[in-house]
């Protein structure tokens, strides 16, 4: 349960070298059992520029491809609380949301709620832990979560709220596809197993595979291939209103071949 993990001083949400990671769990070798919080990020420190964020797989990744994060959960998206049996109050740390589609006991941790419209709309939070889903006497499904943040709900909500539950956009994070479905998370320096754990980079010098099409030099910035031939692969940037940037060449290989990205995610 990612938000409960803590180091000795409590929790965390950042790394910085000299700082080392266990053996066991370093940069390069991804691990089945969860040992840092979903999103901390780790700078080295190192005059790179590189830096890495704690990652769970939502499906099996292989190396040096961009990744993105989970896609939307259908039915947890713009979901109206007419039929929610208790609304929450201002100052409610625990609350109860309604939704058309379930949710496992705390699948939501380090998940957002945000209220899209409605009474309290604009209004995010995140979302610390969550018992199963039940099923709602008049339609859909009531979930409990408990908020992280302090001084719980800001707004009341009333029938009219429609909310939206995200993911932690590090928690089930896949290769990106050639039109991405979720914002660009990094990228692994190791071939990941589905559910495991691993650190993404997103800043600094990276090797990242080329698309089968575009030749690209030093100082092109380049986004996720549209051709998905090679998925999570990157191609050069046209500036059209669909590409996803994820950096600046430092070094050009040959179609298909690994190049140094300068990323910036």
């Amino acid at each position: 349960m990612s938000y409960n993990y803590s180091f000795k001083n409590g929790r965390r949400t950042r790394l910085t070298g000299p700082c080392k990671l266990p053996a066991a769990y370093d940069l390069f070798h991804p691990h089945a059992a969860q040992q840092y919080q979903i999103g901390l990020e780790y700078d080295i420190n190192d005059s790179t520029g590189r830096k890495f964020r704690y990652c769970k797989a939502g499906a099996a990744i292989t190396k040096a491809k961009v990744i993105q994060a989970a896609a939307g959960t259908a039915n947890w998206q713009d979901e109206i609380q007419t039929n929610n049996p208790s609304l929450p109050t201002a100052g409610d740390t625990t609350i109860t949301v309604t939704m058309t589609a379930t949710a496992t006991e705390n699948q939501l941790v380090d998940a957002w709620l945000t209220v899209e419209q409605g009474t309290g709309y604009d209004e995010m939070y995140l979302i610390k832990s969550n018992k199963a889903g039940t099923a709602n006497a008049t339609t859909g499904y009531d979930v409990r979560v408990t908020l992280a943040d302090q001084g719980g709900i800001r707004t009341a909500f009333a029938v009219t709220s429609n909310i939206t539950v995200m993911f932690n956009k590090c928690e089930d994070v896949i290769t990106a596809p050639a039109n991405p479905t979720g914002v660009l998370v990094g990228v692994s320096l190791a071939t990941v197993t589905d559910n495991y754990y691993f650190w993404a980079q997103y800043a600094g010098p990276c090797p990242i595979t080329c698309d089968d099409t575009d030749t690209i030099v030093v100082g092109d910035p380049v986004d996720v291939s549209a051709d998905g031939t090679i998925p999570g692969a990157v191609a050069l940037m046209d500036v059209a209103a669909d590409d996803h940037f994820v950096g600046l060449v430092m070094r050009a290989s040959a179609t298909s071949e690994t190049s140094i990205i300068d990323l910036k995610l």
